[in-house]
């Protein structure tokens, strides 16, 4: 790996960061409560998420030894995030499942706005990176794209919960 690719990418990281932080600022200005308050249920529900998405952290990487023992052409570095989506995503829905994916002093409506203009953003270099790419591993093994999907899954849960919070005639 180049000099110049390690220090674009801890600049990346940086930026990253950065933005983070300018999102939750702009988020607060704009009423989105940014950390969520969980009552006692929401709280245990949270901590059985965490080890469910621990679990399948580990049993993905279990797999993922002997996937890599195939020496398969997909880049190693994607397989390993993808492992991180893996667990994120079950940790996320299994909370909206329960009822506790966002406190009860945040709105989900703003919270699935939020998550779909991030999403947006996740897109925007997917799309570039499909349409510029030379090969099938540069055009659809990118992580901005892994990313979109992630966030996508997330949005579809929280509004299937949400419809049918509705029709039971539970709190939003």
């Amino acid at each position: 790996m180049s000099t110049s690719y390690i220090i674009g990418f801890a600049i990346g990281i940086v930026i990253t960061l950065i933005m983070i932080l300018v999102v939750m600022k702009v988020a607060k200005g704009f009423g989105l409560s940014v950390c969520g308050k969980y009552d006692e249920r929401q709280e245990g529900v949270k901590n059985k998420g965490y080890r469910l998405a621990f679990y399948v952290m580990i049993f993905y990487y279990m797999c993922l030894m002997v996937v890599s023992m195939a020496e398969l052409s997909v880049p190693m570095p994607y397989l390993i995030f993808l492992g991180i989506v893996v667990s994120v995503l079950s940790y996320a829905v299994y909370c909206i499942i329960k009822g506790a994916y966002i406190g009860y002093n945040q709105n989900m409506k703003k919270v699935v706005i939020m998550l779909t203009a991030i999403m947006i953003l996740n897109l925007i270099p997917a799309v570039i990176n499909i349409a510029e790419g030379t090969t099938v591993t540069e055009r659809f093994f990118n992580v901005n794209l892994l990313c979109a999907i992630m966030l996508l899954v997330v949005i579809i849960a929280s509004l299937i919960k949400a419809g049918i919070d509705k029709r039971t005639g539970e709190r939003n």
